[in-house]
């Protein structure tokens, strides 16, 4: 009788060391595949509503031109990606007015994929909230509502795209954006000449709406050598090389392309082999080149 209730009541046997490493690397195996998955799930979901944010400027800037004959935002500022100037860069401007009568969450100014830390000579405000620049000693770059509307301060308002039409460098007249190619245009063996491509206009009705850039994702390469584009090699070595200041989607560190906002009000997605500088601003006096991507 004690022999066989014995025999029922032995312990069950424990899980030998290599059937436990088999468990940890089946669990390992499993995570390395499905993180790579999410990470692409969570950037997919941030490009759309990084589109979704082009979209709501890109009816905001409609709105206002349709009571305004036409005309679109001013953008009077050092760079597109800014909406106030600076006290004393050439006069103040506060654009933001224009834009919050037909945009009531300022937070679509701002895409979800921008990380601040990325290889900058500056740094874009992070969100509408944003103040960390607040007291830099130069050009400090802060968010939308670090300042009261109409408040004049010696500081840019920053966000994380380009409004491209409608601006133009303050008190410097001529000197607009200059669209240097079309979206899917290649980049010739020579750059042409800037004086002879067309400023991007400041009114709706421009032919070939669907093919003029009105906004994108922000993406700034000031060239680190003072170089004219008259250069014939700046813009193949740039759109090799990418955007390598300011770009929202990043992943380890590469260029994944950007959004943009087109002026008939479409928007697409532009991959890193799509996405070339194909807009420029060019100082005059220095010969310094701003390239912006689309």
């Amino acid at each position: 009788m004690s022999s066989s209730h014995g025999a029922t009541g032995r312990a069950p046997r424990a899980f030998t060391l290599v059937e436990l490493l088999v468990v940890i690397a089946i669990i390992g195996l499993l995570i390395s595949i499905l993180i790579p998955a999410l990470a692409k799930a969570r950037d997919q979901a941030m490009r759309t509503k990084c589109a979704s944010n082009l979209r709501q400027i890109g009816i905001a800037a409609f709105a206002y031109a349709a009571e305004n004959k036409g005309w679109l935002p001013d953008n009077h500022t050092a760079n597109p990606h800014y909406v106030a100037n600076r006290v004393g860069f050439v006069e103040w401007f506060d654009g933001r007015p224009m834009w919050q009568k037909y945009i009531k969450d300022v937070k679509c100014f701002y895409c979800p994929a921008y990380e601040v830390g990325t290889a900058a000579r500056k740094v874009l405000a992070a969100d509408p909230d944003d103040r960390t620049q607040q007291n830099a000693p130069k050009d400090p770059q802060v968010g939308w509502r670090v300042i009261p509307l109409y408040t004049q301060a010696d500081l840019y308002v920053s966000i994380t795209y380009d409004i491209m039409c409608g601006w133009s460098r303050p008190g410097t007249p001529g000197r607009r954006i200059k669209l240097i190619l079309r979206p899917d245009e290649p980049v010739p063996a020579t750059d042409p000449d800037p004086q002879k491509c067309p400023d991007l206009p400041t009114r709706l009705g421009a032919r070939s709406s669907s093919e003029i850039p009105l906004g994108s994702d922000a993406s700034l390469r000031e060239t680190s050598t003072p170089i004219a584009l008259t250069s014939p090699t700046i813009l193949a070595t740039a759109a090799k090389l990418g955007p390598d200041f300011w770009a929202s989607h990043r992943w380890r560190g590469r260029f994944q392309g950007l959004n943009v906002l087109f002026l008939d009000g479409h928007v697409v997605w532009r991959g890193p082999t799509q996405a070339m500088p194909r807009l420029t601003y060019n100082t005059g006096s220095s010969n310094y080149d701003y390239l912006y991507w689309y």
